[in-house]
């Protein structure tokens, strides 16, 4: 057997971003089912969780106080969301996850403020694209919410 096509390519690696991130994309499965909309929204909060552990490092780092206040509200979201998946019910596409699309708009909104207006701080930055991404994930989960119409047609 052709040993080329047994290992894997190597990867390239890097130490660090050299240029800005892409947008991340929706996903790109077909959320037609409940299970979907879970496994969204469980890597949802898998993102904001990568979110708060982003920020605790930039303030064992810098010790900054606004990083203390985006770590205040991202620990909220965590203690809110971050079992959400779990629920039995999560309510339609206006239930929990349109909950947690709420909440990561009010979050994202309040970080960008602190970030433009007074750090313009890497950490902030790498916040903001985390939850952002966080919100993309939701918010595609909630735009196809299966109705029940269909679960019973």
């Amino acid at each position: 057997m052709n040993s080329v096509l047994e290992k894997p390519a190597p990867q390239a690696k890097t130490k660090g971003l050299s240029k800005a991130p892409a947008q991340v994309a929706a996903p790109t499965v077909n959320v037609d089912d409940l299970s979907a909309q879970r496994e969204a929204i469980n890597q949802a909060s898998y993102r904001i969780q990568s979110a708060l552990d982003t920020v605790e490092l930039g303030i064992d780092a810098t010790g900054e106080d606004e990083l203390r206040g985006v770590r205040i509200l991202v620990e909220d979201m965590v203690e809110q969301f971050g079992s959400a998946a779990d629920q039995p019910d999560l309510g339609g596409a206006n239930g929990v996850a349109m909950d947690i699309s709420n909440a990561l708009s009010i979050v994202l909104a309040t970080v960008q403020r602190i970030n433009e207006h007074n750090m313009d701080n890497a950490v902030l930055y790498a916040v903001t694209y985390l939850l952002e991404s966080a919100k993309q994930l939701v918010d595609h989960a909630c735009e196809n919410w299966p109705s029940p119409l269909e679960k019973h047609a």
